[in-house]
């Protein structure tokens, strides 16, 4: 049987393959501020092209290792957080049944 492909609209309950982990996107976007700084730097301070390009891969390297851990510990929080509902409220424990009393009240008496 073939296999249907998920409508986008659909919730399939698998994620979605078209995204980049946190992960990922943080590692490149500050591997990539950190490569072109170092460029910068180098270029302004008037040093040989070969000593700028070094500094930037090392630069470029540093910043994926710092943002993969940066996207990682972001990818954690995110997934540790109490569910939300739409309202933006956290959802609230079920209610008590009509007349019953919290165990406080009933060990009183």
């Amino acid at each position: 049987m073939a296999r249907e492909a998920a409508r986008p609209h659909e919730p399939s309950g698998e994620p979605d393959s078209t995204l980049l982990p946190l992960a990922q996107l943080a590692a490149a976007a500050v591997g990539l501020v950190v490569f072109a700084a170092m460029i910068v730097r180098g270029l302004l301070a008037a040093n040989p092209v070969e000593v700028v390009l070094g500094r930037a891969i090392v630069g470029l390297l540093a910043g994926t290792l710092l943002g993969t851990l940066a996207g990682r510990l972001a990818e954690l929080i995110l997934n540790d957080r109490p569910q939300m509902k739409r309202g933006g409220t956290p959802s609230a424990p079920p209610a008590a049944a009509p007349g019953a009393q919290p165990a406080a009240e009933s060990a009183k008496t």
